[in-house]
Formats: structure tokens, C-alpha cells, sequence
């Protein structure tokens, strides 16, 4: 029998040979939409019919399996399995063992592989795949599940495919809109409830945001992260003591030619009860916000969820090599790839160039609206571009290098270009009304990305400086593009946008000369294919700080600048001491000149530091506020932090066969003990970084 979709197009195929655009006066998009919907319907019952009323389904790899159960009317996960402990992932629940209702405020119902969220009459409901989806086709293989549906109530319909890799599996679904209006829904694909590897109490999420950052669910509000404003990876680890679960959306609609098949996507996490003191699971999801026009399709994934055994810094790999096969990040010139700390300024003072070789800084990043009257970039006066032309050759005489940090998106609202007929037409709304009285322009728009680019080109160029720092490519919530002249597919073209205007900035840049660098002020994986490093502000990062370099696990040869906090720098200096990340300062934390200076110094003598993956101590005691690295290059190096406002003496066992451990600032070693360990000890707040011999 052929598929639904395969029957309208075979007739549509027939009328449109015959040269017909009308029959009885009906458009034939309309009477496509008609005869969808008929298909759908009839085929929903031949299967109920003509078919067992019960199916099952399995799927597995080398590491997990998964099995399925539906009926004509729904279908369920009915086991997620760890293959390697054995461990079974959906806890069983008896209270939910059966979903009640279809129209649902919580997001996803037990055991729903998928769900769409939709607004109705200004309610929101949720329409599940275990209750409120008719099943019209079943197909399943050792190595392949494949389903078609259609939601009761929507004219949505899908086609759900499994396929077994050797350790993972990848999820895809597409999705047809047969309605005759646009529609905005919320996807949540693939969804997994109730998810328990450990314990509800103990289970914890690893996700590549900031820095990176460790979760406890139960005690943690519901969250929904963004990626490109939120996450730098499209990935989350969901681990439990000694196994767990990565999931990676592969999808590649972002880097597409064309923007149709876009969409936002974030890792929705949140737990199951509303009760904290008796925990039932979680919700562990990718959501995918989508817009459809009448007849037209997107397809979602693929998204890869695996298993693995160890810590979550087992599951960081896989995340990290799946990554890899889809984005490299470029290689920095040079100068960038030794300039371990960034000073963040907003004036143009003249003490900068010092400062700048008292704390061991080799860059600075000026923050150029500030000191432009009116806070125009296009309406620059000439006396203003000499002040920066002047800042320039003072910063480049001391032996220091000079970024200028605009904003890719957000115009002020006292400038000239904001009040332009030009500005609205480039920007997200067909309105002059914006928030804070700024405009967000649309990246995705060709004529702002021409002007932008070109605009970066001739700052550099004028001004000597050594490259360009941009800011607004990652806001926080990431605008929609709601202006209509833009004529986009979707209103969700956000990041399409950044990156093809990253593209041209580069291109621009590339002419003045191929050392010249370009950095981002947040953003997410695919903006370090084309810029050279990002700087992760001290706002993005987590206050649960991983006792792991979460984001540098997953992104090792990347260069990244993490931003001191301005609380507890000294704490945040050790912290990016052992775990190998650039730090960005702000020029008014003067009190921290000695230790920035040791971290670029160590730096350094170490780059393995900062260009290799970090490989976890054992420590005797085992406590969070002390964290141990390996890093293994051209040298073995190894660095250590003391987090806590106590001094420390530990056991460090790196994974080395190493005779002893050497400093390579003061040459101080230190010997295996009997136990044939390290013994180390180190003051309050203070990170020491060895070389192993």
C-alpha cells in the first residue's frame, strides 16, 4: 500500500500534467489539503482494521535498546535499557503507567516519544503520542523503526524513523502541515519520561552552557535552554552515578543554503512531581519551536541518544566526537593562540597599555560604543576615529594587541542610523516600537549583514586594530524575525542569520590580512567554525559550578575566554588555571594583577593547557573543592585547584607512569610517595599547574 503522502502526490501529478489549476472551482492546494486529510483518515481505519490492534517494536546497538508498544490510537516507549549494565532508564510507574488525559498542560506525557504543544482559542494543550496520535503505519527491522501518524484534533501529521548505529541511535521525524492556515507549535522530540538512571534524588544533567554546569534536577526549577543563546552545543549528559545518557541534535538546518527548514531548539529538563520530597524521575527532551506554512514540511533531527558507562565525562566524548564529524573550529592566528588573558575595557584610558603588562594581559577588548558620541558606528566624526586610531598605537607600542568589540544586532536608539527608513527595514519588527527604544536587526537580512561587514572592514582598516569582537550574536531569548518584507520561510532564522553574517565579517576581514581575529562574545559551536575563539561572560555561566570543564571537554582545541565574575575572581582564577580556560578581565579588577598574571604565565609554559582535553585526577580525599586535570600533548601536564578557603593537602594520582612532577615557574618538584601518589598542598583559592617527567 503507498504511504498517504505518496497517494496526493501521484494525484497531484496527474491533474497538474492535465494542465488543471481548478476542479468545480476549487483551488488545487485546497484540494490537495482535502484529499491529504481523506487519505489520513481512511488510512488510520484500514489499519485498525485490517491489523493486530497491539504491535511491538525493538530496537538496539552495542550500548542500549529500546522497545516500543501502540496501538492504532497511540504509541509508547516501553523500555529504555542500558544493554551494557542492564539498567533500565524509564522508571516504572504505576500512577502513570497509563496515560488520562490528551489535552495536558504538562509538557510530556510517560512514556510519549513525542509531543506537539499548540495554541488554541488562547489556551495552550499538549497533544501527546500515547494518547492523542493515530498510528497509520508500522514497520520495524532489528536496525529500524519506522512509524506514520497524525495527530486527533491537529491536521499535523509525521513520520517517526529509529535507526541502530553501532552504540547509538538516531531519531529523525518529519512533520506536514495539512491545515490551511500557518501553524506555530512547539515539538518535543524525542521526549523521555519518566527518566531515572540512578535515583530521581541522585540523577544529575551536564550541559555545555558557559563554562559548564551541573544540575541537580530535583532541586532545581524546570528549565528549557536555547541553543545559540543559551547552549554552545545543540547536548545534554543525563548521568547517575556510574552510566548515563548523552542526546545530540545533528540537525543541520542552521547551516543549510537556505533557512526553510529552520527551527529553535533547546534541551527541556525538568522533573516529573511537583513534590521535591519525593521525586518520581524526570523530563528529558529536545524541544523544537516550529513554524509551518499550509502543505509545507520540516524534518527534525537527526537527534543521536546513546548510553555509556563511567562518569559523564564519558558521555562529554561521544558528545565531542559526534560534534567533530559536523564542525571543526578554525585554527586562531598565531598571536591569538598565545594570548592566554583579555583585559575588557570601556574607556580609552591611557593607564590601559600598564595595567595591561602588570597582569600578564596580551589583548584588550574595547568596547567601542562607549566611546563614540551618540553611540553610532556609522556616523563615526573623524576626530573620534583618531581617538581609537591613537588608543590603537599605544596598546600596539607596549607589545599588546587591540580587538574593537561592536554589537552585531542591537542599534542604539540615540544614534543617526537608528532613526533611518533603512534601520526599520533591516530589522526583526515591521514596526518602529522596540524594547529599551533599541533596534534588534535581523541578522538573516542581506542588505544589514552588507552593511555590517563592511562596517567592520573599515574600523580595522582605520583604526590599526588587530580584529573585531562581537556581541549580540547569542541573545537571551533569542529574537524572531517578525518583519514581513523580510519574506523569510520562518521567523526562526536566527542563527541561520548569524552565521552567514559571520561568514561575510570574515570574508571583509580575511582582506585586510589573514591574522586579523574575530572573536564572539557568546554564540554557540558552529559560530567557532568561522570566528576564532569566544569569550563566555560571567552572566552565561552557571552558579553551580562542574567540577569538570564541561564546555572545554566537548570543544578542547576551541579558544575560549571565560569572564571573571565580580565576586570571587580569585576563585574563578584557580578554577580556569586547572581547567585550561583563557580569562577575560575586566580592567577595574586591579586587586587580581598577580594571579592573572601567574595563569597566563603557566599558560605559557604549559599550552597543553588550553589546546588539549582534559583528563580527570583521582584525589585522596575526593572532595568538590578540590579538582585535578591531565592534559597530554608535546608534555604531560598536569594542574590542580584548591576551591575552598582552606588550605588543602591531597593525594594526586594522575594517569602517568611520571617519575615526578615539575613547576615550570619556581622548578620546585614533587616526588611519588610510598602509596605511589603526589602529595600536594595548596593554599586557599589557588591553582598549580606541573609538568610530568
Amino acid at each position: 500500500m503507498k504511504k498517504p503522502s505518496e497517494e496526493i502526490d501521484t494525484t497531484m501529478t496527474i491533474l497538474h500534467a492535465l494542465g488543471a489549476r481548478h476542479i468545480y472551482g476549487i483551488h488545487l492546494q485546497k484540494l490537495k489539503i482535502g484529499i491529504a486529510v481523506c487519505l489520513l483518515l481512511s488510512a488510520s481505519h484500514a489499519l485498525g482494521q485490517g491489523e493486530d490492534s497491539v504491535r511491538t517494536a525493538g530496537i538496539a546497538t552495542k550500548a542500549l535498546s529500546f522497545s516500543f508498544v501502540g496501538t492504532k490510537e497511540g504509541l509508547q516507549i516501553a523500555s529504555f535499557r542500558n544493554s551494557i549494565t542492564g539498567t533500565e532508564y524509564l522508571r516504572a510507574n504505576p500512577a502513570a503507567a497509563a496515560p488520562q488525559s490528551s489535552a495536558t498542560n504538562s509538557p510530556i506525557n510517560p512514556r510519549s516519544p513525542f509531543a506537539v504543544a499548540v495554541q488554541s482559542g488562547g489556551s495552550s494543550k499538549t497533544l501527546q503520542a500515547a494518547t492523542d496520535a493515530d498510528i497509520l503505519s508500522w514497520a520495524s527491522s532489528p536496525g529500524r523503526f519506522h512509524t506514520e501518524f497524525q495527530f486527533r484534533g491537529l491536521l499535523l501529521s509525521g513520520e517517526m524513523t529509529i535507526t541502530a548505529g553501532q552504540f547509538h541511535t538516531f531519531w529523525t521525524c518529519r512533520l506536514h502541515n495539512h491545515s490551511t492556515a500557518p501553524l506555530e507549535a512547539e515539538f518535543f522530540f524525542p521526549a523521555f519520561a519518566p527518566l531515572v538512571v540512578k535515583s530521581p534524588s541522585e540523577d544529575r544533567v551536564v550541559l555545555p552552557m558557559g563554562t559548564g554546569g551541573v544540575w541537580d534536577i530535583t532541586n532545581a526549577a524546570a528549565f528549557q535552554l536555547q541553543y545559540g543563546s543559551m547552549l554552545i552545543s545543540p547536548s545534554a549528559v543525563y548521568h547517575g552515578a556510574a552510566e548515563g545518557i548523552y542526546l545530540v541534535d545533528n540537525n543541520r538546518s542552521d547551516l543549510g543554503s537556505k533557512p526553510d527548514q529552520c527551527c529553535f531548539r533547546s534541551i527541556l529538563v525538568r522533573s516529573v512531581s511537583q513534590d521535591n520530597s519525593n521525586p518520581t524521575g524526570s523530563v528529558l527532551s529536545i524541544s523544537h519551536r516550529i513554524h509551518l506554512e499550509p502543505g509545507c514540511d520540516i524534518t527534525l533531527g537527526p537527534v543521536i541518544v546513546g548510553t555509556y558507562t563511567g562518569g559523564y565525562e564519558e558521555g562529554l566524548q561521544q558528545i565531542r566526537i559526534i560534534r567533530q564529524r559536523v564542525l571543526r573550529p578554525k585554527r586562531p592566528p598565531e598571536w591569538l593562540q598565545h594570548a592566554y588573558v583579555a583585559i575588557l575595557s570601556r574607556t580609552l584610558d591611557p593607564k590601559l597599555a600598564q595595567a595591561m603588562q602588570e597582569c600578564g594581559a596580551a589583548l584588550v577588548v574595547l568596547d567601542v560604543p562607549s566611546n563614540i558620541e551618540k553611540g553610532d558606528y556609522f556616523n563615526m566624526s573623524s576626530l573620534a576615529v583618531a581617538s581609537l586610531r591613537q588608543f590603537v598605537d599605544q596598546v600596539h607600542a607596549a607589545g599588546h594587541r587591540v580587538l574593537l568589540g561592536l554589537d552585531a544586532s542591537s542599534i542604539p536608539p540615540n544614534s543617526q542610523f537608528a532613526g533611518t527608513t533603512e534601520a526599520s527595514e533591516m530589522s526583526v519588527s515591521d514596526t518602529k516600537e522596540t524594547a529599551h527604544g533599541a533596534l534588534t536587526m535581523c541578522p538573516a537580512h542581506t542588505g544589514w549583514q552588507e552593511r555590517f561587514a563592511e562596517l567592520c572592514y573599515r574600523l580595522v582598516r582605520s583604526t590599526g586594530a588587530d580584529g573585531i569582537a562581537l556581541r549580540g550574536v547569542a541573545p537571551n531569548p533569542t529574537p524572531l524575525c517578525l518583519n514581513k518584507a523580510h519574506k523569510h520561510p520562518t521567523p526562526y532564522v536566527w542563527n541561520w542569520g548569524v552565521r552567514n553574517l559571520l561568514k561575510l565579517v570574515r570574508t571583509r576581514l580575511n582582506r585586510i590580512h589573514p591574522d586579523t581575529a574575530l572573536l564572539t562574545i557568546g554564540g554557540c559551536d558552529f559560530t567557532l567554525e568561522i570566528a576564532d575563539g569566544m569569550i563566555l561572560e560571567a552572566d552565561a555561566q552557571p552558579h553551580n559550578l562542574a567540577e569538570y570543564p564541561v564546555t572545554r571537554a566537548v570543544h578542547p582545541d576551541a579558544c575560549l575566554y571565560a569572564v571573571l565574575p565580580p565576586a570571587d575572581a580569585e576563585k574563578a582564577i584557580a578554577q580556569n588555571t586547572a581547567c585550561g580556560f583563557r580569562t577575560a578581565a575586566s580592567f577595574e579588577l586591579k586587586s587580581q594583577d598577580a594571579l592573572l598574571k601567574r595563569l597566563a604565565r603557566y599558560m605559557q609554559a604549559a599550552p597543553e593547557l588550553t589546546t588539549t582535553l582534559p583528563v580527570r585526577c583521582k584525589t585522596q580525599p575526593n572532595t568538590p573543592d578540590i579538582m585535578a586535570f591531565l592534559y597530554a600533548g608535546t608534555n604531560t601536564v598536569v594542574a590542580a585547584a584548591n576551591l575552598s578557603d582552606e588550605p588543602q593537602t591531597f593525594l594526586l594520582s594522575p594517569p602517568t607512569t611520571a617519575a615526578f612532577l615539575e613547576d615550570p615557574l619556581t622548578k620546585l618538584r614533587i616526588e611519588r610517595d610510598a602509596s605511589g601518589a603526589f602529595a600536594v598542598t595548596l593554599m586557599p583559592k589557588r591553582a598549580c599547574v606541573w609538568i610530568a617527567h
